[in-house]
């Protein structure tokens, strides 16, 4: 009988928590999207300028100068299609914490969620395809189920985390004496800050505008960023813990919205909630959401100062169709097949009788040119030998 209810209360919580999410999400999309200050503006003064190849992009892109079709309900969509993705990686997470603790049995028990990412989709993930985001490991310690999701204790340690998160904290190794050398030239640069040592200019792995964390340094105005330089110097450190985005950077500076900057105050996950009036179920998923932007900005910067390529999000909907277009036009190949009679490479349309085509159709013959045929008449059409001798 214990049994029997602790599954129909499994149950119940699951089929509860689903019902939720659907509430959620239909109240999401059901919220009007508000036109930002300085739209119009910003999109009347984009001028196109041609490259050092002579091709300019802009002509071809918004040709009418208006949205495009169903743009507000793209716009709604996307929080959605963001909370999916990392929602995903939590689900995939989830499971391997799942399969590592049954290791022992031979074949774990099926884990239940109210969530489901396909099998497809698992394997496209595991595979690692192309560059995908991934939840940091200080996420994934806190997070082991999903039944942490709505514990309020875990959610106020997870916001801690994305403090560190938003600002972009990670470490940075030296290689040699010269790097040394160049970041003690970079910190004596730096503008001087008290909220922090911000490097300046001069020091590639470290941007202008990042703070450092070095052992028993000031964290003071510019005249003693003499003294952290030589500090650091002194200590023959290898590795040094940089935030690469500080929220109180004077030259590069967090990006946050409003309500990314209110996990940084004194308030609680619990309280934040409280002033908004959010279920559990809506501040993880408000978190999530931060947690994606960071992880995509992130990348998006690793990839700029790597430079590679980095679009704005205005030219994506346009390169991927033209992208698209190109793939269907390169899709047949040159050559399809090969003369049976002589050898000849085929390309074209069959009987075209033009310059692109030199495909003819005809009678199966032997290697003396005499036509295939049956008893009955009828053509061999399979047992024309390949190529005449």
């Amino acid at each position: 009988m214990a049994a029997w209810v602790a599954i129909v209360r499994n149950t119940e919580a699951l089929i509860g928590r689903r019902d939720r999410e659907s509430e959620r999400r239909r109240k999401r999309l059901a919220e009007p999207q508000l036109e930002r200050q300085g739209d119009e503006e910003q999109r009347s003064a984009q001028q196109s300028e041609a490259d050092e190849f002579g091709l300019d992009f802009g002509k071809f892109k918004n040709i009418l100068g208006q949205r495009p079709f169903g743009w507000s309900k793209a716009v709604s969509s996307a929080s959605e299609i963001c909370l999916d993705e990392i929602r995903a990686l939590f689900e995939l997470h989830y499971e391997n914490v799942h399969v590592d603790e049954y290791r022992h049995r031979q074949k774990p028990p099926p884990r239940k969620s109210v969530y489901k990412v396909l099998p497809q989709c698992k394997k496209d993930y595991m595979r690692k395809l192309s560059v995908r985001l991934a939840i940091p490991r200080e996420v994934k310690h806190i997070f082991q189920q999903a039944n942490d999701e709505t514990d309020w204790e875990k959610l106020d340690e997870f916001r801690l985390v994305l403090q560190d998160i938003c600002q972009g904290k990670t470490e940075v190794f030296f290689a040699n004496q010269e790097e040394v050398e160049a970041l003690a030239s970079a910190i004596r640069s730096g503008p001087g800050n008290s909220h922090g040592i911000e490097v300046g200019d001069g020091f590639k792995k470290i941007p202008a505008g990042s703070f450092v964390e070095i052992p028993n340094a000031f964290k003071g105005w510019h005249s003693k960023l003499e003294t952290a330089a030589q500090i650091y110097e002194r200590s023959g450190l290898e590795k040094l813990t940089v935030l690469m985005r500080p929220l109180r950077s004077k030259k590069r500076r967090a990006m946050l919205d409003a309500f990314s900057k209110s996990l940084f105050g004194k308030a609680s996950a619990r309280m934040l909630a409280e002033q908004k009036e959010w279920e559990v179920d809506e501040m993880f998923d408000k978190m999530a959401l931060v947690l994606y932007d960071q992880l995509s900005l992130e990348l998006a910067d690793e990839w700029s100062r790597k430079g590679k390529a980095n679009l704005p999000s205005s030219d994506t909907n346009d390169l991927a169709r033209y992208f698209l277009i190109g793939m269907n036009i390169g899709q047949r190949p040159i050559f399809e097949n090969i003369c049976a009679n002589c050898g000849c490479f085929l390309s074209g349309i069959v009987n075209a009788h033009d310059g692109l085509s030199n495909k003819c159709s005809g009678l199966p013959r032997n290697k003396d040119g005499h036509a295939m045929q049956n008893d009955d008449g009828s053509y061999q059409a399979n047992a024309q030998p390949p190529l005449r001798a």
